[in-house]
Order: C-alpha cells, then sequence, then structure tokens
C-alpha cells in the first residue's frame, strides 16, 4: 500500500551541541542514538517552540528536538514530546498502531501512537525506540530477536514499554538490539546476543541468543552514551576513552586484533589509542570518535572509503585501529551509515565520505575519484551542497538528513520508501537535500499559477517567477527554469495574474503590464484598473468604475463585448464588456469569462459547452449573461470549462465541466449548467482554480481541494495559507499556496520546473526554494 496521506505532523529545532562529559542526568541533552546504521552521540540541546494548530484542531509541535535515521526509516521529535517516523514501515516501526500495520511505507511523518513526553528517539533496522522524560523506554517494529522486549512477540506497531527500565539517561538500537545507559552510568542491553553484542558473559555463555529482558553490560560502571550497530556495540566513557563488544569480523572491536586473532567479544574490550573521545557513532562495519580537538578517527572496514583516511579500498581493506579522518579539525558531530560517514563542523556545514553508488549521498557533488560505471567513492571528506546551518545530522544506509538550526530538516540520497520525508515516494533519490514536508518572503497580496510558470508579488512590488521559459520576461529559448527569476522592469506591482503563455501584473497607478517571451509591455489604453485576470490566451481588468476591459483571443465570444466567432474577432487592444458598470471582481477562464457583481450576483459570457456561464443552456453567449441561483457571491474563479463561486454564508457553488469532479462531487451527466453546492464546505474565504480542479482557503488557514487529474484530493496539510494558485500543464495540474511567515509551497505537475523545486513531481507541498530561507 502506498500511502500518499496529507499529514503535517512537523517539526523544528534549533539548538546548540553540548559535550557528553557533562554530568550524568536524568535526562539526556537531547539524544539522537541509532543503529544500523547510526547517528553520533552528540547532540543539541531541545529549544521550545510554539505550535501550531492543525485543521482537525490538534495542537501539533512545529520544531524538532532530535532526530535518528536508519536502515529505511526516520524519525525526530517534536518539540511537545510526540515522535513522528517516516518511510519504510516493516513490522510496524514507524508506531503508527495496528490498524496500519500493512501500510508500505509513508513519504511523510506520520504521529508515533501514545507517546507525548519523548525525550529521544533511536531508530534500528527494523524497529524504533524512544527515551521517556521519565527515562522509561519504548520500543515498537520487529521483535524477531527480542529486540522491543516483549517475550514470543513477531513484533507491534505501537510503542511497549520496557520492563525494568525506568532511569535511562540514553538509547541505543541495532539491527537486532537495543542499550540503554541508567542513571548510575551502567548499560543494559536486550534482543540479539548470538555474537556478545549485549555485552554480558554468562548470557553468552548459556547460549541465550536472544533475551527480551534487559542484562547488564559487564564491567561499565562510567558510560556517558552507547551505540549499537548490526552486530556489536559500543560505549563511550567518562574519561574519553571507548569501549566495544560484539562481533569483530571486519575490526570494527577498534582493539588491535584482527577478526581471525578475536572473532568476537561478549565483554567490553578497550578501542586502542583514544583517549579523549566525545561522541561515537557505528554501522555495521565501522565506526567513528569525534575527539575533544574536533579531529575524529574512525575503524573497521573500509571496502567504500568511509573511514576517510584518503586511502581506498585497495589501499586499505580495514583497519583494526582508529585511523585520522583527514582534513577535519573542527567537527562538532558525526555519524556513520553503511559505507558513508559524515561529520557536522563548527560552522553549520556538514563533510561526508565513503561510497554513495551514485545514490547523491553527498549533495550533489561531482568528485575527481569517479569512474565510469562503478560507484563515487570519496575516501577524503567532500562538503554537501546548500547546508550552512546544520545542527544536528543523521545516516541511515543510503541516505542522510540534517537538522537545521531553524529547525527545519532536510535529507538526501535513496529515496525509496519514502525516506527523505518529502512526499516525493516517486523519486528514487536526491542528489541535493531536500526539505522534509510538513515544517519565510513571499508577500500575502497576490500569488498565480497559470499553465507551467509560477509567479509571486513580492514586499516592494516586484515579481518572480519560475517553471517554462516562455513566461519569464527574458531571452531564453530552450530550457525550463526550476530557479526563481525576478521580472525585469517591474517595481511597483499590486497584483498578478498568470496565463498559459503570458502573465499580468497591475501597478499602483492603475496600469496594466504583460508579458510572455519577452519583456513587460504596458497594456494600451488602461490607467484606472483595479484588477487583472488572465486566462490562457485571453486578458480582463477590472476599472475602478465597476466596467471591465477584455483583450486577446475571443474565438467563442470571451472578451464580451458581443463579436467573436468560428474564425475569431481577436483584439490587440481592450475592448469593454457590453452591459457591466457595477462588477467587484473579474475572472478569466480557457474561453469564457465571469464578473462578480457588487450585489452578489455573477454574470459570465462566453463558451457554454459545458454549462460553464451558469444560465441553464449550453449555448455560447458573446455578451454577459447571468448565472442562475446565485445572488449572494463574495468571489468567483474559473477553471478551463467550470465555475465556482463563494457565497456569503461560506459554502461554495460550482457549474460547468465535472468530468474530473471539478463540481466536488461525481455527478451524472457529466455537465451542469446550473450552480450546485459543493458538499462539505461551510467555511470558505476565497477559491482558486485550475484546468479542472479548485482549491478553498478556509478560515483557519487550511485549504480544501477537489477534481484535477493530480492525484491530489482532500485537505493538503499545510496550514497558516494566505494565498492560493492552480496552474496546469497538458491539463495536469499543480497547486501552489503562500503561508502566513511568506514561504511557498507548491505540489503537483513539475515538467517545467513549476514547483520550484528539483522534484519531478510531488504528491505533497514542497518548499519552493528562494523563498523564507
Amino acid at each position: 500500500t502506498q500511502i500518499f496521506a496529507f499529514s503535517l505532523a512537523f517539526l523544528l529545532l534549533a539548538a546548540s551541541c553540548s559535550s557528553s562529559e557533562s554530568s550524568s542526568l536524568a535526562l539526556p541533552a537531547s539524544t539522537i542514538s541509532a543503529a544500523e546504521p547510526t547517528t553520533s552521540t552528540q547532540q543539541p540541546e531541545p529549544t521550545s517552540a510554539p505550535s501550531t494548530t492543525l485543521p482537525s484542531g490538534e495542537a501539533q509541535p512545529n520544531f524538532a528536538t532530535s532526530m535518528s535515521a536508519s536502515y529505511s526509516h526516520s524519525c525526530a521529535v517534536g518539540d511537545e514530546g510526540k515522535v513522528f517516523c517516516w518511510g519504510n514501515n516493516e513490522d510496524g516501526k514507524l508506531g503508527i498502531g495496528e490498524s496500519e500495520i500493512d501500510l508500505d511505507y509513508s513519504a511523510v511523518p506520520l504521529e508515533v501512537v501514545g507517546i507525548s513526553d519523548a525525550a529521544a528517539v533511536a531508530t534500528g533496522e527494523n524497529h524504533t525506540c524512544a527515551l521517556h522524560q521519565s527515562g522509561a523506554v519504548s520500543c515498537w517494529g520487529s521483535d524477531r530477536d527480542d529486540q522491543i522486549g516483549i517475550p514470543d512477540s513477531a513484533a507491534s506497531a505501537v510503542p511497549v514499554q520496557i520492563e525494568g527500565i525506568e532511569d535511562a539517561v540514553w538509547i541505543a538500537t541495532g539491527e537486532g538490539h537495543t542499550c540503554a545507559v541508567h542513571q548510575d552510568d551502567t548499560i543494559s542491553c536486550w534482543g540479539y546476543n548470538r555474537v556478545g553484542a549485549l555485552g554480558n558473559r554468562q548470557a553468552y555463555e548459556d547460549e541465550n541468543l536472544s533475551t527480551p529482558t534487559p542484562v547488564r553490560v559487564e564491567g561499565i560502571a562510567d558510560a556517558t552514551a552507547v551505540t549499537a550497530s548490526s552486530s556489536y556495540t559500543c560505549a563511550l566513557h567518562r574519561a574519553g576513552t571507548i569501549s566495544c563488544w560484539g562481533n569483530n569480523s571486519d575490526g570494527q572491536l577498534g582493539n588491535g586484533q584482527t577478526s581471525e586473532e578475536l572473532k568476537e567479544s561478549a565483554v567490553p574490550v578497550q578501542v586502542a589509542d583514544i583517549t579523549d573521545a566525545i561522541a561515537i557513532a557505528s554501522s555495521q562495519w565501522h565506526s567513528c570518535a569525534l575527539r575533544e580537538d574536533g579531529t575524529i578517527a574512525c575503524w573497521g572496514n573500509n571496502w567504500g572509503g568511509q573511514l576517510g583516511s584518503g586511502q581506498t579500498s585497495e589501499e586499505l581493506e580495514e583497519s583494526v585501529v582508529p585511523v585520522q579522518v583527514a582534513g577535519i579539525t573542527d567537527a562538532i558531530a558525526i555519524a556513520t551509515g553503511k559505507r558513508h560517514s559524515c561529520a557536522l563542523r563548527e560552522d553549520g556545514t556538514i563533510a561526508c565520505w565513503g561510497t554513495d553508488n551514485e545514490l547523491g549521498l553527498f549533495g550533489g557533488i561531482e568528485s575527481q575519484f569517479q569512474e565510469t560505471g562503478q560507484p563515487r567513492t570519496f575516501p577524503v571528506p567532500i562538503q554537501v551542497t546548500d547546508i550552512t546551518d546544520a545542527v544536528a545530522i543523521a545516516t541511515g544506509e543510503e541516505h542522510s538528513c540534517a537538522l537545521h538550526q531553524n529547525g527545519e530538516i532536510s535529507c538526501w540520497g535513496y529515496n525509496l520508501w519514502g525516506r527523505l520525508g518529502n512526499g516525493q515516494s516517486g523519486a528514487e533519490e536526491s542528489d541535493t537535500p531536500v526539505e522534509v514536508t510538513g515544517i519565510s518572503n513571499a508577500k500575502d497580496i497576490a500569488a498565480a499559477a497559470g499553465g507551467d510558470q509560477t509567479c509571486v508579488l513580492l514586499e516592494g512590488g516586484s515579481i518572480s517567477c519560475w517553471g517554462y521559459y516562455t513566461r519569464f520576461g527574458i531571452d531564453q529559448r530552450s530550457a525550463s527554469i526550476e530557479r526563481i527569476v525576478e521580472i525585469d522592469g517591474i517595481s511597483n506591482a499590486i497584483d498578478i495574474a498568470a496565463g498559459w503563455y503570458h502573465a499580468c501584473a497591475l501597478h499602483e497607478t492603475g496600469t496594466i503590464s504583460c508579458w510572455g517571451a519577452d519583456d513587460p509591455v504596458e497594456v494600451e489604453g488602461i490607467t484606472d484598473a483595479a484588477a487583472v485576470a488572465t486566462g490562457p490566451s485571453h486578458s480582463c481588468a477590472l476599472h475602478e468604475n465597476g466596467t471591465i476591459s477584455c483583450w486577446g483571443d475571443n474565438d467563442e465570444g470571451q472578451l464580451g463585448d458581443g463579436t467573436g466567432g468560428e474564425f475569431g474577432d481577436d483584439s490587440l487592444v481592450p475592448v469593454r464588456v457590453t452591459g457591466i458598470s457595477d462588477a467587484a471582481a473579474v475572472a478569466a477562464g480557457l474561453r469564457h469569462s465571469c464578473a462578480l457583481h457588487e450585489n452578489g450576483t455573477i454574470s459570465c459570457w462566453g463558451n457554454n459547452g459545458s454549462g460553464q456561464l451558469g444560465n441553464g443552456t449550453d449555448e455560447n453567449s458573446a455578451l454577459p449573461v447571468q448565472v442562475s441561483l446565485i445572488t449572494d457571491a463574495t468571489a468567483i474563479s474559473l477553471g478551463s470549462s467550470f465555475s465556482c463561486a463563494v457565497r456569503e454564508n461560506g459554502t461554495v457553488a460550482c457549474w460547468g465541466s465535472n468530468r474530473y469532479a471539478q463540481l466536488g462531487t461525481w455527478r451524472q451527466p457529466d455537465t451542469e449548467s446550473l450552480p450546485g453546492v459543493v458538499p462539505g464546505i461551510t467555511d470558505a474565504v476565497s477559491i482558486a482554480s485550475g484546468d479542472s480542479a479548485s482549491c478553498v482557503l478556509r478560515e483557519g488557514g487550511t485549504i480544501t481541494c477537489w477534481g484535477g487529474r493530480t492525484y491530489l484530493f482532500g485537505e493538503p496539510d499545510i496550514d497558516e495559507v494566505k494565498a492560493i494558485a492552480i496552474g496546469a500543464l497538458d491539463q495536469f495540474e499543480y497547486y501552489c499556496t503562500i503561508r502566513e511567515n511568506g514561504k511557498v509551497y507548491c505540489w503537483g505537475n513539475n515538467h517545467y520546473g513549476q514547483l520550484g523545486n528539483k522534484a519531478i513531481w510531488s504528491l505533497l507541498p514542497v518548499k519552493v526554494i528562494g523563498f523564507g530561507g
């Protein structure tokens, strides 16, 4: 089952890193500890932040305070103690309830049920655990190796509290085992124990292959942190030393002994040459330590160059003692994936090294090490692009994530099972960081999307656009524009409208400028405009005195002056619409136009083949005809062959074509020439319509959409909206909103970069790059 649920369960954080040398706490300063793969044990302190309110009215955090990434899923803790997970849901490891156990994955964060006091979260390969503020620990997901502590259980899709753990200050999850550091600096582990990964000699000698009951790790009474991987575990001691136990097949115990000399150890052995560690991270075959001076040392397998010493696997297959990572002297946190490692640096940048298997794990960089047909291998650190404000990092097997200073999270790498969390489940990978969904400089006054372009009006009166090249007023003939382009010569705009092949701006002076492939030109003869509207190939202006002028194509009478026909009486200059002198608003569709009158009635003209003029007939009219049954409209919008109106009581009425449920519900026949009520809406404020879809902005700042061919249904998980726009390419819509904080979010068709984001398609809102950071 694929999920494209609109679930804004997200999250953000601003924080600083704390030293693991601090005294043992009842709660960690902030905890990120994952297993195979895992993250650094040095984490930022959580800060409080205001919560937002979802459309349901349920308060949700909007700041993440910690995060964790593993093989195929990721999780984060919100500022209110709730946990949110996304990615693969095998064995219920997203923790979203038994009713959703058959859900394959979620490409957006979903709330873990029953947890509201989490201090930290840790992700294993197929299970997840949360550390409660009380010191208790709850786990969910796979229990094949007793790693979630339930005797004789296979899995649980809801959190289950671990018996006997009441004073934990740190947690770590491996592939099949889990560990916790206690308040007294001792460590307990449970789950998989075939190679001594639990660190308890008696359990190992008794041949307990696994245990759901926590057992104490022998000989450790001064631990400040612990990491767990597939089959071994490591602890950071107060003195700055590190001990590891379990499997040593690739030298991952780091004590100088090869696997022939020491195959495995059921008790901790000390990692060689490290006495000043402040953080550790472990993955399946290698580990890394962050030292007090900001350098990093790694040991274990080096097949992909993940030890970072500058040596390839041919030069150094593995190291049984730590080797220094080249070129890093300012690290403040570390994280390890299956075949790669990453470091967070003091300046907020991130550097990674190892092998990315063409999965974009290094943020879009190119390398001198790349060989045709071979994985990209980087045995020295390479900086991830576009990240300069990170405060924490997490790595999965084939993806990585960064927690930003403002609390947003971005991820990059392989996106199978939606593990990047941005709603783009269809995308296989991203070689640049993308924002995790749900979590600022466009202005409230207007936004417009039409055809395959999008434009926004900014503070100060300038206009920026993105999408297909022909709409930007720039001389570029062969490419779409995914970046934002400012339209030359526009500095005092107060309104905008975008058609399929052109866009127009209303100036403070009452004049209008329009542009296509060339620079903006002023529309002739208009000096008193109050609003502008654009269809695919015609435009209309509302004058201050309530009259309307239109120009452009007129093949169906859409200019409203009584002319038009098969060969068209197109006009290159504005012509007055006949008989209208009290208009309060104007809208333009594919080949029809409508005016909202001051008294709440509506008149329409042009093509009526689907009943979009709303007068009970299907006959075209080159002159305005009154829409039946509506006397209290407050807003109007037009699609290609349908029309909609918001009424005084907050309801919405639509009429015209209903081939794609444009009228808000399936009806027979598929056209309706009289207005009908869209069900379920009683609090509409404004409305936007595209080729075959509409969205309403509701009183609480949420939006509801219907119709369309871009698989959009119901309420997109985005709130605090102040403007909506819909466009379409080849009849497949895309949607854009401006939020109260000025950020712009778009979703849907992105063939020509209409979303302003490097996604191909997105079924959930993604932030347009360049607005509000």
